[in-house]
């Protein structure tokens, strides 16, 4: 019932929201599957929102997929009132915390080289669910190249370059600041934002643009760009 979503959440029995809850919980793919449904079938973004408000207030009794979805559904649209905005901010913030705390936890005896950052969705210029874009949609941009050849072509930052990619992603403005990234926006505290590449980081600070990725650590700032 609730992975198809083919009824509104608004008609769900408190054991039927118990359920949805639960899946979310368990299975990290449901939150794909969510935006690979044909839009009509998808639960409006308020509904979404109404029902994760269900979770526990202390955000470590959540699991990751949980907050995984905070993420997603509280971010900010451009239209909202700088009150929001904010409000928004720190239920994403609060939700950033303790993935990256799971995060640590989980991958503290797993060899530095070995840590990989899926990133599932990324920040476009939509708005509600359309404002996510799914990785698989860049997958016609190293079209014809080997594994490895794609994974250079992203490091080296080639790929981030195509036209393909401006027209489908969001940028956002950001700073640097004694080496880490810090997204434009919240006014209450500051937001730090994990960069994809370190490397990518520049030395001094600087007045920055990236694209936004969403993963299981929290959102990773990717082709960083600094302002001219």
């Amino acid at each position: 019932m609730a992975d198809k979503l083919d009824q509104s959440p608004k008609s769900w029995t408190e054991s039927q929201v118990s359920t949805w809850l639960r899946s979310i919980g368990v299975k990290e793919q449901y939150i794909e599957k969510l935006y690979e449904e044909e839009t009509q079938k998808v639960a409006p973004l308020k509904d979404l929102q109404a029902l994760c408000r269900q979770f526990p207030s202390d955000k470590r009794k959540c699991l990751p997929s949980a907050l995984f979805l905070l993420t997603l559904l509280f971010w900010p649209e451009d239209h909202d009132t700088d009150r929001d905005k904010e409000t928004k901010f720190e239920i994403v913030q609060s939700a950033v915390v303790h993935l990256e705390k799971g995060y640590w936890s989980k991958k503290k005896d797993i060899p530095q080289r070995k840590r990989r950052i899926y990133t599932h969705f990324f920040l476009g210029s939509g708005n509600g669910l359309d404002k996510f874009v799914h990785k698989k949609k860049f997958e016609s941009v190293t079209e014809g190249f080997s594994v490895s050849e794609k994974r250079m072509k992203w490091f080296r930052g080639e790929a981030w370059k195509k036209p393909e990619i401006a027209k489908m992603l969001k940028c956002v403005s950001g700073w640097t600041e004694d080496g880490v990234v810090y997204l434009e926006g919240p006014q209450k505290k500051k937001f730090s934002v994990f960069p994809l590449h370190v490397r990518s980081v520049p030395h001094g600070n600087e007045n920055i643009t990236f694209y936004l990725g969403f993963t299981f650590r929290g959102p990773v700032a990717c082709n960083i760009v600094v302002k001219k």
